[in-house]
Parts: C-alpha cells; sequence; structure tokens
C-alpha cells in the first residue's frame, strides 16, 4: 500500500495521472508470483524487480498507451530492467520492451514504460543463477505440478526433471532455508496429494556443521496431503 501510495503521489505530483485515473496496482513478489514462476518463453529464470495488474473496466485495450513511473529500488545508475507481461495461454512471462534505463526526475530515479492493455506486467532483470538443487520425492510418487519460490532472490521456477537423469531438478544451487516448495504430487493409484514445505524442512537430516550443507532436498510422506481428484478442487499452478 505505501508503494502505490508513493507512485499516486509522484505521478499526481508530476501532473501525469489523477486519483480516479489510476489504472493499476503494484503487487508484491508473493502476490505477483503466487500460483506462477518469474522464467520467460525460452525457460530462463529472471529475478523480478516489481510487478503491477494493470485493471481496466473493459476487455478492450486503451486507444493510447498508459505511462507508468515505477521507483527504481536499487542505487547505481547501471541498473536495468525489461518489462514483461504474464501470458496465460504459454504459461510464460514474454518480453514486451527492450531494456529499460531509469529516468532521473528531481532526486529520484524511475523506471518510465507504457502499457495499453489489461494485464499482470512484471519488471524482470536477467541473471546468472549457478549450479542445481535436486529434490527427491517419497517412493511411488510422481510430480504433476511443482515451483520453488524464494523470496530474497525475488524468483520462482518450475521444478522439472532432468532430461538425462529423470530426476527433480531446482535451478539454483544456493537454496536458502526458507525458500518453498509447492504444488501437487500423484500416487500409482492416480490420488493426488498437496506438497507444501520450506526447504529447510526438506533437509531434517542431521550434518555435521563442517560439513557444506547438502544440496539434494527431500521431500518426505508426512508432508503430503490428499486433496479431491475432482477438477474444482485440484490444486493448480496458474
Amino acid at each position: 500500500m505505501k508503494t502505490r501510495t508513493f507512485l499516486l503521489f509522484a505521478l499526481s505530483a508530476l501532473g501525469m495521472l489523477s486519483a480516479q485515473d489510476f489504472p493499476y496496482q503494484t503487487l508484491t513478489f508473493e502476490q505477483a508470483s503466487a500460483g506462477r514462476h518469474t522464467m520467460d518463453e525460452k525457460g530462463s529464470l529472471l529475478h523480478m524487480v516489481t510487478a503491477l495488474n494493470f485493471e481496466l473496466d473493459s476487455l478492450l485495450c486503451l486507444e493510447s498507451p498508459q505511462q507508468i513511473l515505477c521507483p527504481q529500488t536499487k542505487k547505481g545508475r547501471k541498473h536495468t530492467a525489461a518489462l514483461y507481461r504474464w501470458d496465460v495461454p504459454t504459461d510464460r512471462w514474454l518480453k514486451t520492451s527492450g531494456n529499460l534505463k531509469p529516468k532521473v526526475l528531481g532526486s529520484h530515479a524511475y523506471f518510465v514504460f507504457y502499457v495499453q492493455c489489461r494485464g499482470l506486467y512484471a519488471l524482470m532483470k536477467e541473471t546468472e543463477v549457478k549450479g542445481e538443487t535436486l529434490l527427491d520425492l517419497p517412493r511411488g510418487f510422481k510430480a504433476e505440478n511443482l515451483i520453488w519460490w524464494q523470496d530474497n532472490l525475488q524468483m520462482a521456477a518450475r521444478i522439472l526433471p532432468d532430461s538425462k537423469t529423470g530426476k527433480l531438478r531446482i535451478p539454483c544451487g544456493s537454496v536458502s532455508a526458507l525458500a518453498r516448495i509447492e504444488g501437487t504430487l500423484i500416487d500409482a493409484r492416480g490420488q493426488r496429494y498437496a506438497l507444501q514445505a520450506t526447504a529447510g524442512e526438506m533437509r531434517r537430516n542431521a550434518f555435521l556443521p563442517f560439513l557444506p550443507e547438502p544440496k539434494a532436498l527431500k521431500a518426505s510422506a508426512d508432508m503430503l496431503k490428499p486433496v479431491s481428484n475432482q477438477p474444482k478442487d485440484l490444486i493448480t499452478l496458474k
């Protein structure tokens, strides 16, 4: 709410937008990534800088693009980001503009971009994440859909099987103990189970302090809760 108020104040002060014309809502990483990930159409992992939900009363796009000013959250004029839009059919973030450089207005720096159609938008930054973490499931279960979220990195990714080994792979070698693993598993009988746990809970085996923390995570059967197989009750990832 503070971010939204600050944006409204900035826009109003610049004479660009009135309160009744305020058509979008800024979102936290948790809100924007709920049921989603931060991957582009190539499957590359992106860092989410900020996100907004552009709301219109009509399904039609505006006749002319709406200018949006988003405060730069990181110091340094070299920081850049690109604008992406969540595409439901492909279940990916699609880039809608090239890299945006901050524009200085007074004593503040803003990313300035334009949106014309309703939807979920995010400023994303391409970043290199090193390593990977494997996820082991209880015997007799397979993943139906799983997502890894990590708030401190503001990244989220589908947990996909490795093409050679078939093991489930999280595309990050430094998974935080507070990172979340959520989604659905299915057993041999077709019964679905919800999995919601942190990486720390999946590293419950004791290890010596002077040894590196285990890179593999293991989900146990006691973490699973059965869910109805009726479509209306399925846990889906939008």
